[in-house]
């Protein structure tokens, strides 16, 4: 029985979701539909990929994973499937699938399926559903698909490297205020090696010279530095919440696509 995956902004008041659903069970009657998030900010890539990241490796191999954010068909966003870790992910290729790409080989195809009635507004019903659907049923992706070489979106999520410095970005703040980066763990140490480092944060005074392993590792009300579950830094207040004084996303001031700047001595 396959399972399929759905992230998306469209939220869950409307009859949307209800319609991909029913396109779903229509099309892979015994699939399995599992929901991950529907609440991503609209047109919010950056969230839409770190809920993903942070994930899609717990489910078995050859979960289908569906991806509807930012997703109409332009000339430079293609719609694709990519087989990556024993997973299979549907999307635009608009950079959402682009921090998933560390290390392993990923195999990506060029969506061939029609829209249907060339009506191209709801592309996640209209096609990655269709899809999904051949995928579930034991199809390959060569049936629907054209094999291309790269994606269009890689490079989006990549801080910018310098010899001594890392410039990363804020790309999500979750339910207690800490906020996730762009800086994987294996970019900051291939930068740093065995050198001294200074985080500093945007619109704040606070310099963090320390990566810890447990939230627990500063006293109560401190920020912290950390690689969490997605092996991407976070930065974070020991115990700091929302009603709990608050989090690094207010007492920093650290908010999404804020920059985060890590020097090297």
């Amino acid at each position: 029985m396959a399972i399929i995956t759905l992230i998306s902004d469209l939220g869950k008041e409307d009859h949307y979701l209800a319609s991909v659903k029913g396109a779903i069970f229509t099309g892979a009657p015994d699939a399995r539909v599992v929901d991950i998030s529907h609440t991503i900010r609209p047109f919010d890539i950056y969230e839409a990929s770190y809920v993903l990241k942070s994930c899609y490796s717990h489910f078995p191999q050859g979960t289908i994973h569906v991806v509807s954010v930012n997703d109409v068909l332009t000339e430079s966003h293609d719609h694709v499937v990519l087989k990556y870790d024993g997973h299979y992910f549907i999307g635009a290729d608009n950079g959402v699938f682009s921090i998933l790409m560390e290390k392993r080989e990923v195999e990506i195809f060029s969506l061939n399926v029609p829209l249907e009635f060339d009506f191209e507004t709801f592309p996640l019903r209209n096609r990655f559903v269709t899809a999904a659907c051949h995928l579930a049923r034991g199809g390959t992706p060569e049936v629907i698909g054209k094999r291309v070489k790269e994606m269009m979106g890689a490079e989006l999520f990549k801080p910018l490297l310098e010899p001594n410095v890392i410039r990363g970005q804020v790309i999500y703040v979750d339910g207690y205020e800490n906020v996730t980066t762009n800086i994987t763990e294996q970019t900051f140490r291939d930068i740093k090696k065995s050198r001294d480092f200074r985080i500093n944060l945007v619109r704040s005074q606070e310099v963090i010279k320390k990566i810890v392993t447990s939230y627990t590792d500063v006293a109560p009300g401190r920020a912290l530095a950390i690689f969490g579950g997605a092996n991407l830094l976070e930065i974070a207040i020991s115990k700091g919440a929302p009603r709990m004084g608050g989090g690094a996303h207010s007492l920093l001031g650290l908010r999404i696509n804020d920059t985060i700047r890590i020097e090297f001595e």
